[in-house]
């Protein structure tokens, strides 16, 4: 972990800022879902840095940097109606992540696996739900599925190197 908060608040908040809009960037580039009835169900890569920061920042950092930067995408985007979902569901995606991974797991790539499946578990959940609010129809919103669980797959194949090659350069176990 960067543990820049106590020495370097202005490096944690820059690094935060950084997160934050290549996660807003990533998301941009996305490909709506085959058979998304909604308007869900986007396949993106926003969900790899959001993690990257999740296990490298903290939870707090990665919970802001995927609340802000995905919710500030749908709400620049089609996709508006999402955005206060989406604030609420990455946030707490972000918090479960940052929290089952632990400050002072280093080793531990299985933890921080573990970490981002659950995360996308809730993730996946929390969009059903929200789908079935939105739109009132609790049979369909399975469809949308398969672009969320692709997000989860792609931060989990794409995001756990990259985090052991950052930590390796950076000279943590």
């Amino acid at each position: 972990m960067i543990d820049s908060r106590k020495r370097r608040p202005a490096l944690t908040l820059a690094l935060t800022g950084m997160f934050t809009a290549l996660t807003f960037v990533f998301t941009m580039i996305s490909i709506p879902m085959p058979g998304s009835l909604f308007g869900g169900g986007l396949m993106h890569l926003g969900t790899v840095p959001m993690m990257f920061a999740c296990l490298m920042l903290g939870w707090k950092e990665g919970a802001f940097a995927g609340a802000v930067g995905m919710g500030l995408f749908d709400l620049l985007s089609p996709y508006a109606v999402w955005a206060p979902f989406t604030f609420v569901i990455r946030g707490v995606m972000g918090l479960i992540v940052g929290k089952v991974s632990g400050r002072k797991n280093r080793k531990n790539v299985g933890r921080d696996a573990f970490a981002i499946l659950l995360g996308g578990a809730w993730m996946i959940a929390g969009y059903y739900f929200a789908q079935c609010i939105l739109f009132g129809n609790w049979i369909a919103a399975f469809r949308d599925m398969l672009g969320d669980a692709a997000q989860v797959a792609s931060a989990l194949v794409l995001t756990l190197p990259l985090v052991s090659i950052f930590r390796r350069s950076a000279g943590q176990p």
